[in-house]
């Protein structure tokens, strides 16, 4: 997410929409991290993703993602509630 850390300012935008981007992430961290630094108080995140169960997922100690046939990403609920409690 190097365009959160490149080109908005800490703390400047009210709103960011991430529509159809997770599906090509593995890991939804670095989405996470630069969100909360670029969000003002208050502001909110915005996104889609594909869903996959936790076993798909690699299970509680796994990755937290399955890539589909489609080569794109699912994330597993488990894991994206912990990475959006931990920005």
């Amino acid at each position: 997410m190097a365009f959160l850390h490149r080109s908005l300012a800490a703390g400047s935008a009210d709103l960011l929409v991430a529509a159809d981007v997770t599906v090509y992430m593995r890991s939804l961290e670095g989405l996470m991290q630069g969100a909360a630094r670029c969000l003002a108080p208050g502001g909110r995140l915005i996104f889609s993703t594909e869903m996959c169960s936790l076993a798909e997922g690699g299970g509680a100690d796994g990755p937290g993602w399955v890539e589909r046939p489609s080569e794109r990403i699912a994330h597993c609920a488990e894991h994206t509630r912990a990475w959006v409690r931990a920005a």
